[in-house]
């Protein structure tokens, strides 16, 4: 075999060895950019409404405030401004089949949130700081189930809602409707009262579903 051609089948090899061997480093490079998207932070955009805080918006979504100031490189919470677009760190089914819209029953302070120990005992819902005896309203429309007093809650009113969910209003001075009365969302069924041991005027709120207790907060919008 001539020399030439045995020299020119040699560079032919190499030239494809060589080919084969950068085809995986390209492969690698055009891979590379893939774990950066899947680093992406993942969940929904929230607009800032009038009067909300990051506090707030935390509870509403079930997310510690630390997380959510982490997110979003927030180092001042008090700067935040309605109209603001928050990134929310949630799945974004989150809240997805939740037909029933409930809003708070008493405008006020909250006084003690959701998970909070109060009087040695795991808050199951929030209350509620009022400056006098408010009308208390259905958070959404349903049936009453029980309106009397309860030990340690005192005159309680509990309204049925569609998907098992239950509402409870504790601490009422008066109840205005009966039991299997259906009454729309935002109707006056009491009036709050004022919790002794505290000295003010507080109203107990739950929202549970199947009988479990829920953070008020992943359920209302307003």
């Amino acid at each position: 075999m001539p020399v030439a051609y045995l020299f020119f089948n040699i560079l032919i090899f190499l030239f494809i060895l060589n080919g084969c061997a950068t085809s995986p480093r390209q492969h690698t490079l055009t891979t590379a950019y893939t774990p950066i998207k899947a680093l992406q932070p993942k969940g929904i955009y929230y607009e800032v409404e009038h009067n909300d805080t990051l506090w707030k918006i935390s509870q509403k979504y079930n997310v510690s405030l630390k997380k959510l100031s982490e997110y979003n490189h927030i180092s001042d919470p008090a700067k935040l401004k309605e109209g603001d677009i928050i990134l929310i760190p949630v799945n974004k089914n989150y809240r997805k089949g939740n037909t029933i819209k409930f809003s708070w029953p008493v405008k006020g302070k909250i006084l003690s949130g959701f998970g909070n120990i109060n009087n040695n005992k795991l808050n199951k819902g929030v209350d509620i700081q009022l400056k006098h005896a408010v009308a208390v309203k259905a958070a959404a429309g349903g049936h009453v189930v029980f309106c009397n007093s309860i030990k340690g809650y005192h005159k309680t009113i509990i309204i049925q809602h569609p998907q098992n969910f239950t509402t409870v209003y504790a601490n009422l001075s008066k109840i205005f409707v009966k039991k299997d009365q259906y009454v729309n969302k935002n109707y006056p069924i009491g009036r709050a009262g004022i919790d002794t041991r505290r000295g003010m005027y507080i109203l107990h709120f739950e929202i549970r579903k199947n009988n479990c207790a829920q953070n008020p907060f992943k359920y209302i919008n307003d």
